[in-house]
């Protein structure tokens, strides 16, 4: 950077001007103190800028969105959400059984009253009519644990450094064990009641007695939820990710 002689204005290189003979000390120390500032500056956006990209990095995932009909919505926020419905279902009917009845002479068919079991009842053993339908299973609680394991990241996610960049793939994991469990579960009814079904019609004689099961619109809201929570995180895995804004 050049410098200007304070009395005459010409161009000097050392503490004397060689035109005039003034002493440009004063000078040259504001030039280098201005150097200095502008180096500052340099180094504090600098800073700034990698600290913006170092928190958008962070947060990224928990502040990421999803368009919904052309509403903006938080992707948390949703996943939160079903996660609690999830929850909930745990307390409510979860599958009924329904009895037909054919009397063989008569023709007639006769349906009782179905019996509505719900979820947190896969706990203990099963019973219609005194027969046993199936024995209850610990296994049960991961149909109550596993939304709200998925509450959990989504409330922690700061707190749990392997989660850190791997938030939506946890979120998938969790998901499909949630709808492999109730699927599991689905195919461990239905078997046992129509095994529990050919038991009561061997005992009969002159009468056709069928047990089938139904599952009520709680245990395909599950389905649906779980699946929907798939789709939402497989969503924003392929997005690409956003780049810091320049200061």
């Amino acid at each position: 950077m050049a410098n200007f002689c304070s009395e005459c204005g010409k161009t000097i290189s050392g503490k004397f001007c060689s035109n005039c003979g003034i002493e440009q000390q004063q000078e040259s120390y504001k030039s280098a103190n201005t150097q200095y500032e502008e180096q500052s500056s340099d180094q504090d956006v600098h800073f700034k800028r990698n600290s913006a990209r170092a928190v958008l990095n962070t947060n990224n995932e928990i502040n990421s969105t999803i368009k919904i009909m052309g509403i903006q919505c938080r992707i948390s926020i949703i996943i939160r959400t079903i996660a609690v419905i999830l929850s909930v279902f745990y307390f409510l009917p979860y599958f009924s059984i329904i009895t037909r009845a054919t009397n063989l002479s008569s023709r007639v068919i006769s349906h009782h009253h179905p019996n509505t079991y719900t979820t947190y009842e896969l706990m203990t053993e099963l019973k219609y009519n005194s027969s046993s339908i199936l024995s209850g299973s610990i296994f049960a609680l991961l149909l109550i644990l596993i939304p709200v394991a998925l509450f959990a990241i989504y409330n922690f996610y700061r707190y749990i450094q392997f989660l850190k960049g791997n938030l939506f793939v946890a979120s998938i994991i969790l998901s499909f064990a949630g709808l492999l469990m109730n699927f599991v579960y689905a195919m461990i009814i239905t078997s046992s009641v129509s095994e529990l079904s050919i038991r009561y019609h061997q005992g009969l004689i002159g009468s056709h007695l069928t047990l089938t099961t139904s599952f009520t619109l709680y245990f395909y809201l599950a389905l649906i939820l779980y699946v929907l929570c798939i789709i939402v995180s497989s969503k924003r895995i392929k997005k690409k990710v956003v780049k810091a804004p320049s200061l």
